[in-house]
């Protein structure tokens, strides 16, 4: 945030969306990254925790992407993301677009398109 308002970048901060349920992490994340699997969802909720805090002590600008698909459906989040619970689907990148630029628009974020 710091090295971005140092060179005139007007920072945004955004929480990443996950589908993943405590309990039902997919197995093949044992594997990765991780020395227990139950440890997944912990892990990306004190992510989301860092990112709130920092855009908070910052005052930047945040777009709480995880907020906003936590008060999805089942059914909408299981269109959205891919099988691995992490990536989107083309029509969870649009709901993630709508969602940017709503937050824009709502924070009055000057919005230009390129030529």
């Amino acid at each position: 945030v710091q090295t971005c308002r140092k060179n005139g970048i007007f920072p945004i901060l955004l929480t990443a969306p996950s589908s993943h349920k405590k309990g039902a992490e997919p197995a093949y994340l044992a594997d990765r990254w991780l020395n227990n699997l139950e440890d997944l969802v912990p892990v990306h909720e004190k992510y989301v925790r860092a990112v709130r805090e920092v855009a908070a002590k910052e005052r930047v600008l945040l777009i709480d992407l995880h907020a906003e698909f936590e008060r999805l459906s089942a059914t909408d989040m299981n269109r959205y993301f891919m099988l691995d619970g992490i990536h989107l689907t083309e029509e969870g990148n649009r709901k993630i677009a709508e969602i940017l630029y709503q937050g824009l628009l709502r924070n009055n974020v000057p919005l230009q398109l390129a030529d």
